[in-house]
């Protein structure tokens, strides 16, 4: 399956902040979308979930236009992870996730034994069943990024997109997340992330889209990244280095401080 958006143009009561927008991702491919704050990178997402209606342009699943489906039809394929969530309400692990079966259930209805199965299925992929009976608010960061994932799972939707994904989370739990994703992606979903660190796209051997000067530039595999680009996007210097240990083999991006 193909998400595609052709010739979008993106921003606010027609306050354009993108322009020439031309990307597609398919289904078991990952997209890195980088880019400094307040490059436009929100704006991005939001149009790309629907949100903010495209000024002009179009939005193509395969060969169907989706430009004007509602946020509902639109959540049938695009499922979302953001950066903070948080409830004013006690619910716990299994509630949270089942919440995401919402877009299948009746506004007056409630979790079939299906919807609860595959709520069940998404804690057991994100291999975070044991934490199914407790309440989401007594979590750690990284705890709560791994349910709000299984979340998106449960949701059944062909692409995820997950707005920095390892925000305030400690190094060992960025690595756990990085992990997942890359995990996820042999599930055939399709993973749109954005990220502040040029080595998750490294670490994933994901696709690059870099969001600069109101401008999006599709960097097609990471391995194309270039130290120039990187230092013209962020304003600093930046070394990029290939690693190797045993049959592990990568590149990393070093700042030169």
């Amino acid at each position: 399956m193909k998400f595609r958006i052709e010739n979008g143009v993106m921003g606010y009561d027609k306050k354009v902040i993108l322009s020439d927008v031309n990307i597609e991702i398919d289904t078991g491919s990952i997209l890195c979308v980088m880019g400094k704050n307040g490059a436009g990178k929100t704006t991005f997402f939001k149009s790309l979930l629907g949100v903010l209606p495209l000024i002009s342009g179009n939005i193509f699943l395969d060969d169907i236009n989706v430009s004007n489906w509602d946020r509902k039809k639109f959540s049938s394929i695009i499922s979302y992870v953001p950066q903070v969530h948080s409830f004013s309400f006690s619910f716990s692990v299994m509630e949270v996730v089942l919440l995401g079966r919402s877009v299948h259930i009746n506004l007056f209805g409630s979790p079939s034994k299906k919807d609860k199965m595959i709520a069940q299925d998404a804690l057991k992929q994100m291999k975070i069943w044991h934490l199914k009976d407790r309440m989401f608010n007594s979590l750690s960061g990284g705890e709560q990024k791994m349910v709000i994932v299984a979340r998106a799972l449960a949701q059944q939707a062909s692409f995820i997109v997950m707005d920095e994904p390892t925000s305030s989370l400690d190094f060992g739990n960025q690595i756990k997340i990085i992990k997942q994703v890359r995990d996820l992606q042999d599930k055939s979903l399709g993973i749109i992330m954005s990220t502040h660190s040029p080595d998750h796209a490294f670490m994933c051997d994901a696709h690059a889209l870099i969001v600069d000067s109101n401008k999006v530039i599709n960097i097609g595999d990471c391995k194309n990244v270039t130290e120039s680009l990187l230092k013209k996007v962020y304003g600093v210097d930046i070394l990029i280095d290939e690693f190797s240990r045993s049959c592990h083999k990568r590149k990393v991006c070093v700042p030169t401080i």
